[in-house]
């Protein structure tokens, strides 16, 4: 049982592993739940009661600050031992004061055990040389993608607003003499429309942020 915890460009390749590897079948949690998406990856603000379940978690966020202090993992009912696995930058797991049926593991540790155990050949060096690119563009279109965190929170704030209050208000103040099927399928319209339109800003915004970063990386190339 793994969950994977955070679901940017990041997260989802460590969804995509494990499930092709055969190894888990990951439970997804994200700050951020899109309404198509409710059935598949729950909320951030369940996080405590998804690791009392699971086995390990990989926290791989973006938070300026640790999403799990110490003193919240204290609180937390632990079925034996739990595996974090931190590759967040900055740091999203508190370090001291741990439990002690938490082992945490951090970007240090995954080195250390990278070259404990896994000598680079030669002959694999082209291979690894094309890793290391392809690594850092997508670092540095992840922190392209950072610079457009206020808008993309400012785009969600206002898509929640939408769709919660504003749309179902609406409907009810001016579309009162409606048959409650119809005000129930036009207000289901609307909401699509408003889940089309942010949907295709934050795609703009991450394919915006990825080309930078390409374009970047081939100028310091030049």
């Amino acid at each position: 049982r793994v969950a994977v915890v955070g679901l940017g460009r990041i997260g989802r390749r460590v969804q995509g592993l494990l499930e092709d590897s055969g190894f888990a079948q990951p439970i997804l949690c994200n700050r951020t739940v899109r309404i198509d998406r409710k059935d598949n990856i729950r909320p951030l603000d369940q996080l405590g009661a998804i690791l009392s379940q699971v086995d390990a978690a990989v926290i791989c966020t973006g938070a300026a600050q640790p999403i799990l202090p110490s003193s919240d993992l204290a609180k937390i009912s632990i079925d034996g031992r739990l595996v974090l696995v931190d590759i967040g930058i900055p740091e999203q797991v508190e370090r001291a004061d741990l439990p002690a049926a938490v082992s945490l593991a951090g970007l240090d540790k995954l080195t250390q055990f990278h070259r404990d155990h896994h000598q680079l050949a030669e002959a694999n060096q082209a291979e690894v040389e094309k890793l290391i690119e392809r690594a850092l563009v997508e670092y540095q279109a992840f922190c392209h993608e950072s610079a457009f965190s206020g808008i993309l929170d400012t785009v969600q704030r206002h898509h929640r607003q939408l769709v919660d209050e504003e749309i179902p208000r609406r409907v009810a103040a001016g579309f009162g003499y409606l048959p409650a099927e119809a005000r129930e399928q036009l207000q289901g319209d609307l909401k699509s429309i408003v889940l089309e339109y942010t949907t295709e800003v934050f795609r703009t915004i991450k394919e915006t942020a990825l080309r930078d970063a390409q374009e970047a990386s081939c100028r310091d190339e030049s």
